[in-house]
């Protein structure tokens, strides 16, 4: 009895085949996908938050070495205190800054001090909240009657300028008087439980992120 040998010839792949092979590759590509933009949040809030907290660091040994006096800007702590590279490498996400501003004139009544102030934004300040002051003195003849480190008595504005007001050492009486923006700054402190703020903005210096300070802020970032 002969016994007859059918050869199988291989037909490949089938269209159905194929189809289930093309979906399970989109469904991978797509869960990488979904991982990698979440890395990328996840490492630009990290960035963040490093900064923020190298930062904080270099406001505080700044601190210590200066009266407690705090710097007018962050470019004022490097390259003793912070290193530039550090803020700079993360220029592609967004910038860093101390909540610096300039002042437009300043009054004085009895132990009452008045400053008016220039901003892009509604400032995060209450009463109640600290302030540095610098640069005022100088420019008006006072000793020590604007500059230094104040409680904010009241705060008013509704869109820039704004007005700030708080109590002083001296009881001088000096007319209102025009600053110049370049060579007096107020330095506000936007949390009555932290030691300063520090803002944060896009990558452009066109908006504000976040509506409090940074680390708040670190979360909003996409």
């Amino acid at each position: 009895m002969r016994r007859h040998l059918h050869k199988h010839l291989d037909q490949g792949f089938t269209l159905v085949e194929m189809l289930v092979v093309l979906m399970i590759m989109g469904i991978l590509a797509g869960v990488t996908y979904v991982g990698l933009t979440s890395s990328r949040s996840n490492s630009v809030q990290n960035s963040c938050k490093t900064a923020y907290q190298s930062i904080a660091l270099a406001v505080s040994a700044y601190q210590s070495d200066n009266a407690n006096v705090l710097p007018t800007s962050i470019t004022g702590l490097q390259p003793t205190y912070l290193n530039a590279g550090l803020v700079n490498s993360y220029a592609n996400n967004f910038s860093l800054q101390l909540g610096v501003y300039a002042v437009k004139s300043a009054s004085l009544s009895g132990k009452v001090a008045t400053v008016t102030f220039e901003s892009t934004y509604l400032p995060p300040i209450t009463a109640g909240e600290s302030i540095q002051v610098s640069g005022i003195d100088a420019l008006t003849g006072q000793t020590s009657a604007f500059d230094g480190s104040w409680t904010v008595g009241s705060f008013t504005g509704s869109s820039s300028p704004y007005t700030v007001t708080y109590n002083v050492t001296s009881t001088n009486s000096v007319s209102n008087t025009a600053i110049s923006a370049s060579s007096a700054i107020l330095n506000v402190l936007s949390s009555s439980t932290a030691a300063f703020d520090v803002y944060l903005y896009n990558s452009t210096l066109t908006k504000r992120i976040g509506t409090t300070t940074a680390p708040t802020a670190c979360g909003s970032l996409s």
